[in-house]
């Protein structure tokens, strides 16, 4: 039996009336502490900057980057998130320095090497494997085919960026841990799952599933998916299949995801010709840390051992920076001169020099 679940299409999720929880939810208590501070730093000082922020969701980033100097174009799939959006923009009094649209990140309304910084921020998980749709276009009578999904997302991020210019990607992963509050033990955690699987059943229910899992308080994250005819928690990552519909308990929401690994986001990266300059993760290293982290912190916004690497504890969250890279200068010959030899090249390189003396006045 197949399961399609409402909040997962072709073009990717919707969060429906998650939305709002999503907005005030942000990343939640571990990505305030293993997220944001890792990317959040590459956007300071971008005076005179033009990004681009894919899947811009409630507006936070977009709203952070205009605050540093730069001119922003937020697109977001989702309406209900660009309704959020939009309001945080004026609230921030940022409305003249951000755009925004509805449009989808494999479809980007915008030029070839438009922008110096692209932003991608746990937009992945939201998109299944690469499709082709058929698309409608009445205002000019044509009916044609584009491709959507999580390479596409790629390219298009390639193509509007300049040459130089750098992506930021963020992703969850370690899909097969349960992260909590650690106000409970994982025994007791599990269980409670379980309670809460066995009431859900069968259901494909957005509602029913979204109801049920909610009520998992203490969970930060954890992943859920279609296993003989029914929800199940899952607790190795390797049992995930690449574009898999999945449903991710998240801090103070659930929602609908599609499961891809960190080296699906490093492949798709460089086939759509990016190139990777770091890559981060980041997690309590020992449990000193870490209580001493929870003494400072609110119990709501306490982080359990799975957070911390002394006693094995995994990273929620992988930070990628990719980059453009800038044409060799045999590359730039090729594209001026249209020519393949080398003779034909250097021809062509002695002609542009006295053009420009020429242009210069003979020096």
């Amino acid at each position: 039996m197949s399961v399609v679940p409402v909040a997962h299409s072709q073009s990717g999720t919707e969060y429906g009336t998650n939305v709002a929880k999503y907005a005030t939810a942000r990343h939640g208590p571990d990505g305030a502490m293993f997220l944001d501070p890792v990317f959040l730093p590459n956007l300071d000082n971008l005076i005179g900057q033009h990004v681009i922020d894919i899947g811009c969701g409630a507006g936070p980033w977009s709203v952070y980057a205009a605050n540093q100097g730069a001119k922003v174009f937020g697109i977001d799939y989702q309406m209900g998130m660009l309704k959020n959006a939009k309001k945080a923009v004026v609230d921030a009094d940022t409305d003249s320095k951000i755009t925004l649209a509805n449009a989808d990140g494999a479809a980007l309304p915008a030029a070839d090497n438009e922008f110096s910084l692209a932003l991608s921020i746990n937009v992945g998980c939201n998109l299944p494997n690469t499709s082709t749709v058929k698309v409608s276009d009445p205002e000019k009578s044509l009916d044609y085919s584009k491709e959507v999904g999580f390479e596409p997302h790629f390219k298009e991020m390639a193509r509007v960026l300049k040459e130089g210019g750098r992506a930021i990607v963020t992703a969850p992963t370690s899909f097969g841990e349960v992260f909590t509050r650690g106000d409970k033990l994982k025994t007791e955690v599990v269980v409670a799952i379980q309670n809460e699987l066995d009431e859900i059943g069968n259901s494909q229910d957005s509602s029913v599933i979204k109801m049920h899992l909610d009520k998992l308080e203490n969970v930060y994250r954890a992943t859920f998916a279609w296993r003989d005819d029914k929800w199940v928690l899952i607790t190795d990552e390797s049992q995930l299949k690449s574009g898999e519909m999945i449903w991710r308990k998240l801090p103070g929401l659930t929602v609908p995801n599609f499961y891809h690994n960190e080296s699906e986001y490093v492949q798709a990266a460089e086939k759509a010709g990016l190139k990777v300059t770091e890559v981060h993760h980041k997690l309590f290293k020992t449990e000193n840390e870490r209580e001493h982290y929870n003494v400072s912190a609110s119990p709501e916004k306490n982080l359990g051992p799975e957070y911390s690497q002394e006693v094995g504890g995994k990273p929620p969250f992988v930070v990628y920076i990719f980059e453009k890279p800038l044409p060799s200068l045999d590359s730039e010959i090729r594209i001026i001169g249209r020519v393949t030899d080398a003779n034909s090249a250097a021809n062509v390189a002695v002609d542009a020099v006295k053009a420009l003396r020429e242009q210069s006045g003979g020096q």
